[in-house]
């Protein structure tokens, strides 16, 4: 990860994804944790915003909360409380996946985690809601692929999204990184990844969380 955010061609990281990160991946791959990756600032990108379909090998979609922080998080020892305090808010967000045919090949973890667990950016919304406000047991996901296809679920998120900050920031602490101010945390998702093959507009709807809308071209 240095190698990534350092040196000539610098890219400042703008967050973390979390994959894996529910008890069904971990009896599936073996692990008893979850996985991480950075996220490039200069790919996450508002509601609204368009993708060539032709720059990806294999674009796919996955329907998630984003947690911004607000504040600094400590390095380790991070608590659930401190880690609750430390966020600004919760949107609706798409994370964006390039997997280039992996999924085909049923990598491992460790061969995912090797390829950023194949993040190429993500779509944040506009909605913004403070921590205290999101009932997660209950919150009802609505995508729409193009107007045509729809997925429905409610009460499906992998974990708690604080609990998903609280975790990744003591696993960055523990290899010398930190949580930062301004930072996303992109906490796992809450529908079966999906492959965007046609041109369209993609939409998804998580109730208080409201909307984040992406153009396929």
């Amino acid at each position: 990860m240095d190698q990534l955010a350092s040196g000539p061609a610098r890219r400042a990281i703008g967050g973390y994804k979390l994959a894996f990160n529910k008890q069904a991946s971990f009896e599936y791959y073996g692990i008893t944790e979850p996985c991480s990756a950075p996220v490039f600032a200069d790919r996450i990108v508002p509601s609204g915003s368009s993708v060539r379909l032709d720059a990806y090998g294999e674009l796919v979609i996955e329907p998630e909360i984003a947690a911004v922080l607000g504040e600094d998080l400590p390095g380790s020892g991070v608590t659930l409380e401190q880690a609750q305090r430390a966020i600004s808010h919760y949107t609706t967000a798409f994370e964006l996946l390039d997997v280039r045919g992996a999924f085909a090949l049923d990598p491992s973890a460790a061969e995912a985690v090797a390829q950023g667990v194949y993040n190429v950016g993500a779509v944040l919304g506009e909605t913004r809601i403070e921590p205290g406000e999101v009932d997660v047991a209950t919150l009802p996901v609505l995508l729409v692929l193009d107007s045509a296809e729809r997925m429905e679920a409610r009460g499906v998120a992998p974990q708690h999204p604080a609990e998903a900050v609280c975790w990744l920031a003591n696993h960055l602490g523990a290899r010398g990184y930190r949580l930062k101010a301004g930072m996303i945390v992109l906490c796992g998702t809450h529908l079966p990844a999906q492959t965007i093959r046609q041109a369209g507009l993609i939409q998804l709807a998580m109730g208080s969380l409201g909307s984040v809308g992406l153009t396929a071209t």
